[in-house]
C-alpha cells in the first residue's frame, strides 16, 4: 500500500485549513505544513491535527516576493526529504473518500478534478459533491493537487523542483508538470473540493493582493476568465496601480526561462 507524504502551504488561509487539514490526512501517513511566521493561526491549526509536522519560513515573501510558493516548497523539501511518495494539495482543496493509490506508478505525476463551492460557508460534512460545479481550465496534474514519487526519473537529481523564480503561487507547479514527458503525465478519475474562488489567491490573501490577481489576469486576458463574447469578465479595482513585479532572482538559483502558457501566448500576440 502506497504511504503518502502530504505537503501544503497555507498563509493566510487558515479558514479553509480548518476544514481541510484534518480530513486529509485520512490518506497520510505524515503531512508537512509550511507557513509564514506571521501566520499565528495556521500554526495553531496544524499542531491539533495528529501527524502534522510545522515547518515556519520567511520563504513567500524573501527577495521582494508576494507569494513565492515555489521557494516555500524547496526549503520545505530540503527539509523533509524528497524520498516517498508526495501529495501536493492547496490548503482550500478538500480530498475525496477515495483515491486509487493502488494502480499509481512510481514514474508518473498525477493530478484530479476540481468542483467549486464558491461560498465556503455552505459547505458541510459529507455534502455530495456531484451536485457542484466542475473547474473545466485545470489543464492537467496542475498545483492543487500533484502527487507522484520522489524518485521518478524525470525528476531525480534535478534542483529545483518547483521553479523559484515567480514573485506568485502560479508558476512553479507548472515548471514542475512539464518535468514530467507528457506520456507520464496523468488525471485521476476522482474529484477534490475547492473551497471558495479558484484562481484568486497567487499574489496573497489580502483584499489588496486578491486585486492584484484581478490586475494580472485583466492584463493577460487569461481565457478562463472570458466570456462567450471574448470579453475579460475580471476587472481589476481603480486602485490597484503601479507595477506588479512577476519574478524575483533567489541566490543559488540560475534565473528561469520558463512562461505560463497564457503569459507566454499574449507576448507572442503583443510583441514589444
Amino acid at each position: 500500500m502506497i504511504a503518502l507524504r502530504g505537503l501544503t502551504i497555507s498563509i493566510g488561509c487558515s479558514q479553509f485549513l480548518e476544514i481541510t487539514l484534518a480530513n486529509n490526512m485520512r490518506h497520510f501517513k505524515e503531512c508537512l505544513v509550511v507557513t509564514s511566521p506571521e501566520d499565528g493561526e495556521t500554526q495553531r491549526v496544524a499542531r491539533s491535527v495528529h501527524g502534522v509536522e510545522l515547518f515556519v519560513t520567511d520563504a513567500a515573501t524573501r527577495h521582494g516576493a508576494y507569494f513565492n510558493k515555489g521557494l516555500c516548497f524547496e526549503e520545505a523539501w530540503d527539509h523533509w526529504g524528497r524520498h516517498g511518495w508526495f501529495c501536493i494539495w492547496d490548503a482550500d482543496i478538500l480530498l475525496p473518500d477515495h483515491i486509487p493509490l493502488d494502480w499509481l506508478k512510481p514514474e508518473k505525476l498525477y493530478g484530479a478534478r476540481r468542483r467549486v463551492l464558491e461560498d465556503p460557508s455552505k459547505y458541510r460534512p459529507g455534502m455530495d459533491w456531484r451536485k457542484l460545479p466542475r473547474f473545466l481550465f485545470d489543464g492537467g496534474p496542475v498545483g492543487f493537487l500533484q502527487i507522484f514519487h520522489g524518485d521518478a526519473p524525470d525528476i531525480k537529481g534535478k534542483r529545483p523542483w518547483y521553479d523559484v523564480s515567480f514573485s506568485h503561487a502560479g508558476g512553479g507547479d507548472e515548471y514542475f508538470m512539464y518535468l514530467f514527458a507528457a506520456q507520464r503525465r496523468s488525471v485521476l478519475a476522482i474529484d477534490c473540493l475547492h473551497l471558495g474562488k479558484p484562481t484568486t489567491g497567487w499574489f496573497g490573501t489580502s483584499e489588496e493582493r486578491r486585486g492584484m490577481m484581478k490586475r494580472y489576469i485583466s492584463h493577460y486576458n487569461w481565457m478562463i476568465n472570458r466570456r462567450p463574447g471574448g470579453r475579460n469578465s475580471v476587472e481589476p479595482p481603480a486602485w490597484i496601480d503601479g507595477e506588479i513585479v512577476e519574478r524575483v532572482q533567489v541566490p543559488g538559483y540560475a534565473p528561469s526561462t520558463h512562461e505560463l502558457k497564457f503569459v507566454k501566448d499574449w507576448k507572442q500576440r503583443n510583441p514589444r
